[in-house]
C-alpha cells in the first residue's frame, strides 16, 4: 500500500478556487515515511500552496509514479467540514486520479494535526494540544469571513493507543479570537508583518519591560474550563487591539508602521501576549492533564512553533514528557494526512496500530554532487572556486573556529521550518558581533531577533540548565547556564535562553562529527545554526539554490557536500 499525503489548503472565494500557504506532501511506502517535502522549497515562493512541484518531486524521489499510489490523502482549509464535492472534484483532476486510486478527505484540518502530533510521539497515551489561527468551518459556511463562522481555533484530544478522540474545543464560536489569531493581530498591529512573522513578536517579547505585568488578563476560564477572550473579532486590527488594551485601561499608540523605529512600548506589548499565551495555554493544559489523568503532551498546530510557551508546558508538575513535530503548522499536515490513510487501512485490515511512526527529521531528495555539476554551476556564477575535500568537518570546524560564517549543505533536506545541520548557516556561538553581521548584512533581518545553538546531546547540561527534554527539531528553549553565558553572547537571548536543538549522532552522523570537533578545537561543542536563505525567500532545496544563495549573500564560504566553495 502506497499513500500520498497532501496539504491542499484550498478555499473558494467569490467563486474563485486557489491554493493557499502550507502545501506539501509526503509519500508512505514499505511501513515509513520515505519522502515528504514543502511546495515552498522547490517554487521557492515562500510559504507556497498546493502541491503542483512537489507531488512530482516526491514521487522521483521514490521511484515512483502517479500511477503506484493507491491512496491519496488530503486536508482542507477555510472550508465546511462537510467539503463541498465540486472541490474534491478539482483536487482529483488536479492530481490525476485513476479510476482505481481512492482520494480520501481527513475529517478535519485539526484532526490532521492531532495525527502528526500524536501517532509519532511514542506515547500511549496523551492530551494532544491542537492551538491554530483557524482550521475549518464546522457545520455549514455562514458568512465569506472565517472569523463570523463557527471554526476550529483551539482544539484538544486524547490519543490512546490507536485511537484518537476530541474531547473540546476552545474559541469556535463566531467572533471569538483564540490564541493564534490574537496573537497574529497583534503581530501585524507592531508592524512586523502578518501571522507568518509571529516569531519576530516571540523575539521581541523578550525585550519587555514587565509594564504590563499587572495589567489584567485577554482571556478567563469558566466553570466548565473552556476559555474565551475579553474581546470579539470585528475583522478590524486596528480596532480590535486597541479595544483590548482599552478593556485594560491601558491606552497605547497607533498601530506602528514598517518603517518605524521600535519603541519601548511595541516589546511590552509583545511581551503581553507571549505571557498571556504561555499562561492560559498552561492553564488549559493542566485543566486538562487532571480532569483526563494524563502525563504526557502533544502539541500542533501554528501556535506549535511558540517554543516559549511548548517550554512551559515542560513546568507542569504532573508532565513527564512534551513532543511537538518538526513541522507542526500546515505544512506538515501532508504528514498527518498519510498517517491517518495509513492508519484507517492498517485498521481495516485488523493490522494493529501503535502511536510509534517514526518521523525523519530529514525527508527530502539526496543530491549527488559532481565536479562536472559544479563546474557548470560555476559559469553561471562567475568568481567562486571549489575544491573536493578529504574530511569536510575538520575543514568547516576549523573556518568555524576562525570567526568565518559559512554555508553547510548536505545530504537529504529538512522537513519542516526549522534547519537543523544539512541547510544551514553556521557561525561560532562565542563571537557576539558575528550576530549583528548575520543580522544585518546576511539575513538582513530585524536586529532584535536571536539565534540558535546547535549542541550534542551529551553536552546539553554543561551550557543550559534545568533541561530535561531532547530537542532535535528547535521546538523548545532552555536557560542558558549563566556561567555561559558570555562564553555564549552570539546564541543567547536577552532574557537568557536560547531556542536549542540537540544533535545526536545517529539522528545526523556528520552535523555531529562537525560539532564535536568545532568542540575539540576550541572547548565549545556548540555551534550557531541559522537557515540558509535570504531574507524573504524559503530554505535552500538543491546545490544550485544553494550556491546562487552564496553568491548573492555575505557568507565566508560555502560547504556543499564534499566541496568547498569559497570566492577568488
Amino acid at each position: 500500500m502506497i499513500t500520498v499525503g497532501l496539504n491542499a489548503c484550498i478555499v473558494n472565494d467569490d467563486d474563485e478556487i486557489r491554493y493557499v500557504d502550507g502545501g506539501g506532501v509526503c509519500i508512505f511506502k514499505d511501513n515509513h515515511i520515505a519522502a515528504a517535502i514543502t511546495e515552498e522549497r522547490l517554487s521557492y515562493i515562500k510559504y507556497d500552496g498546493g502541491f503542483k512541484k512537489s507531488l512530482p518531486y516526491v514521487l522521483e524521489s521514490c521511484n515512483l509514479s502517479l500511477e503506484d499510489v493507491d491512496q491519496f490523502v488530503v486536508s482542507f482549509y477555510g472550508v465546511s467540514i462537510n467539503v463541498p464535492q465540486f472541490l474534491i472534484d478539482h483536487i482529483k483532476k488536479e492530481i490525476g486520479i485513476n479510476e482505481k486510486q481512492s482520494l480520501i478527505v481527513i475529517p478535519t484540518h485539526h484532526l490532521s494535526h492531532a495525527y502528526a502530533a500524536y501517532f509519532s510521539s511514542g506515547y500511549d497515551s496523551a492530551l494532544i494540544i491542537i492551538n491554530d489561527n483557524e482550521g475549518q468551518i464546522i457545520g455549514e459556511k455562514t458568512s465569506p469571513y472565517m472569523f463570523e463562522n463557527t471554526c476550529e481555533r483551539n482544539s484538544y484530544y486524547i490519543g490512546n493507543k490507536d485511537k484518537i478522540k476530541l474531547v473540546d474545543r476552545d474559541f469556535d464560536y463566531p467572533y471569538a479570537l483564540g490564541f493564534g489569531k490574537l496573537y497574529n493581530k497583534i503581530t501585524t498591529y507592531l508592524g512586523l508583518g502578518n501571522y507568518h512573522n509571529a516569531g519576530k513578536t516571540m523575539g521581541l517579547s523578550s525585550y519587555g519591560s514587565g509594564a504590563f505585568e499587572n495589567i489584567g488578563d485577554a482571556y478567563r476560564m469558566d466553570y466548565d474550563g473552556n476559555l474565551h477572550c475579553i474581546i470579539e473579532d470585528t475583522g478590524d486590527t486596528e480596532k480590535d487591539i486597541k479595544n483590548l488594551f482599552s478593556k485594560l485601561s491601558v491606552t497605547i499608540p497607533d498601530s506602528r508602521k514598517r518603517n518605524e523605529p521600535l519603541k519601548q512600548i511595541h516589546a511590552d506589548m509583545a511581551e503581553y501576549i507571549q505571557k498571556q499565551l504561555e499562561k492560559w495555554t498552561r492553564v488549559r493544559a493542566e485543566f486538562l492533564l487532571n480532569k483526563y489523568n494524563l502525563s504526557n503532551i502533544c502539541v500542533g498546530g501554528g501556535v506549535a512553533l511558540n517554543c516559549l510557551s511548548n517550554s512551559q508546558l515542560l513546568d507542569i508538575k504532573r508532565v513527564e514528557s512534551v513532543y511537538v513535530p518538526s513541522a507542526p503548522q500546515d505544512q506538515g499536515l501532508c504528514i498527518g494526512n498519510a498517517l491517518y490513510g495509513v492508519i484507517e487501512d492498517m485498521k481495516e485490515r485488523n493490522i494493529p496500530v501503535s502511536p510509534n511512526f517514526n518521523i525523519p527529521l530529514y525527508l527530502g531528495k539526496e543530491y549527488r554532487i559532481k565536479q562536472e555539476d559544479l563546474r557548470i554551476i560555476n559559469k553561471k556564477y562567475k568568481g567562486l572556486t571549489f575544491k573536493e575535500m578529504d574530511n569536510i568537518t575538520t575543514v568547516g570546524a576549523k573556518l568555524l573556529s576562525e570567526g568565518k560564517v559559512i554555508g553547510w549543505y548536505q545530504g537529504k533536506s529538512e522537513f519542516g521550518p526549522r534547519a537543523l545541520g544539512n541547510r544551514s548557516i553556521l557561525a561560532d556561538p562565542r563571537d557576539k558581533l558575528v550576530m549583528n553581521r548575520l543580522n544585518l548584512e546576511i539575513k538582513k533581518r530585524e536586529a532584535f531577533r536571536p539565534f540558535a545553538p546547535s549542541v550534542i546531546l551529551e553536552k546539553t547540561s554543561e551550557y543550559f540548565i534545568n533541561f530535561r527534554e531532547r530537542s532535535p527539531s528547535m521546538m523548545f528553549t532552555a536557560t542558558v547556564n549563566p556561567d555561559k553565558r558570555n562564553l555564549l553572547s552570539a546564541i543567547t537571548h536577552i532574557d537568557g535562553t536560547a531556542r536549542l536543538q540537540t544533535v545526536q549522532e545517529c539522528d545526523n552522523e556528520l552535523y555531529y562529527k562537525l560539532i564535536k570537533k568545532f568542540g575539540e578545537i576550541t572547548g565549545v561543542y556548540v555551534v550557531l545554526d541559522t537557515s540558509f536563505n535570504l531574507n524573504g525567500m524559503p530554505i535552500v532545496e538543491t546545490p544550485e539554490d544553494a550556491i546562487s544563495c552564496f553568491a548573492e549573500s555575505n557568507l565566508d564560504a560555502l560547504i556543499l557536500d564534499n566541496y568547498l566553495i569559497w570566492r577568488i
